[in-house]
């Protein structure tokens, strides 16, 4: 099945957001939360730790190849990928299901940034989950693959099948 995959890093999209926000864990259903400045807030308040950003061009770059890495390891096809300072967008084609594609990215990806020394070994990366969208049909795919390429202004550390 081909995904289109997004999750951001730490503290870059509290829930309460102006673009709006997902609750993944309430009842074990997911809902949209509407723009909160004070939930944003108090979200921030009560963060573990300082937001974390992939500000400079060798971080994006790393999270981009160790995601090229473990999407060859496990036989998946990555067909395109667009690592931004507070994001990702990928499109992927993987028999795994898409929280186990998520786990893994974020997994490989944290673990080249230690390696690096790009981030400390405490520093939490990323936001809890991601948003995981079926993509059906060829040309919700071509959509896709386009929308990662191309709608995310300035082009950064990208991937392209």
């Amino acid at each position: 099945m081909v995904f289109l995959l997004t999750f951001s890093t730490y503290g870059t999209h509290l829930p309460g957001d102006a673009r709006g926000s997902f609750d993944h864990v309430r009842g074990g259903h997911r809902r949209f939360l509407d723009p909160n400045t004070a939930f944003e807030r108090w979200n921030r308040l009560h963060s573990r730790q300082a937001t974390f950003s992939l500000a400079t061009a060798a971080s994006r770059h790393a999270v981009r190849d160790a995601i090229v890495e473990v999407c060859t390891f496990r036989s998946s096809t990555l067909l395109a990928l667009h690592v931004r300072p507070t994001h990702l967008h990928g499109i992927v084609n993987s028999e795994s299901p898409p929280g186990a594609v998520v786990r893994d990215w974020k997994t490989y990806a944290t673990r080249r940034l230690r390696s690096l020394g790009l981030a400390a070994s405490d520093q939490l990366i990323w936001t809890h989950s991601g948003n995981a969208v079926a993509l059906q049909s060829p040309e919700t795919v071509q959509a896709g693959v386009r929308y990662v390429l191309e709608a995310q202004g300035e082009p950064m550390a990208c991937f392209s099948a």
